[in-house]
């Protein structure tokens, strides 16, 4: 089957409810991620510059909010599609970059677009996760000296799932602790001070 044929079909999607937002009958606004094809990114990324540009800044890279926003942005009028509209033919949730950057706080672009960067690593052929197998070695780069340079570097799907994973290990272990006749650190701590003390 020839390309052309299999990219007739449709995106993999991913529905999210958008805090903060409801819909005209009071219930939560949603959107359907979809994830960005090369050419949507490229644009977005030349969109972004040429805002961040018109806005005074000289050499627009990541790391500069004005353009960070801006590319958010440009990337969610793409890759946000209206849950309502028919599958086979999707209509965008948002009408323009510029809708976004002038009705959104920048705490919900960057949520929103969160959202989508984990949804487009989760559809990535190579998106790594945190497992059993991996996760020591994860553990031992994170709490090295390069700590967060490297927790930095995973992608937004893999320091969720570092995250989830962490909770999980963690949350039997204190909720163990919290058990009637389990023993504090606190505990400890005034045992030792007293017996130090005598």
């Amino acid at each position: 089957m020839k390309f052309s044929n299999v990219i007739k079909g449709k995106k993999a999607e991913e529905k999210i409810e958008v805090p903060g937002f409801t819909d005209t009958e009071g219930k939560p606004w949603s959107v359907v991620l979809q994830p960005l094809t090369v050419l949507e990114y490229t644009e977005a990324c030349a969109e972004a510059r040429a805002h961040a540009v018109s806005k005074g800044v000289q050499d627009p890279k990541l790391g500069e909010p004005i353009y960070d926003l801006a590319l958010a942005s440009q990337v969610l009028v793409r890759g946000c599609v209206d849950p309502d509209s028919p599958e086979q033919a999707r209509e965008k949730s948002f009408n323009s970059a510029e809708e976004i950057m002038k009705e959104m706080h920048p705490e919900h672009v960057v949520y929103l677009h969160t959202r989508h960067e984990c949804w487009q690593d989760e559809c990535s052929p190579t998106n790594e996760k945190i497992n059993d197998d991996n996760m020591l070695d994860a553990l031992r780069e994170v709490a090295g000296p390069d700590g967060i340079a490297t927790f930095m570097r995973f992608s937004p799907n893999m320091q969720v799932n570092f995250a989830i994973s962490m909770a999980k290990t963690l949350w039997p272990l204190l909720e163990a602790r919290s058990l009637p006749g389990s023993s504090s650190v606190s505990d400890t701590s005034n045992e030792e001070s007293v017996s130090n003390s005598g």
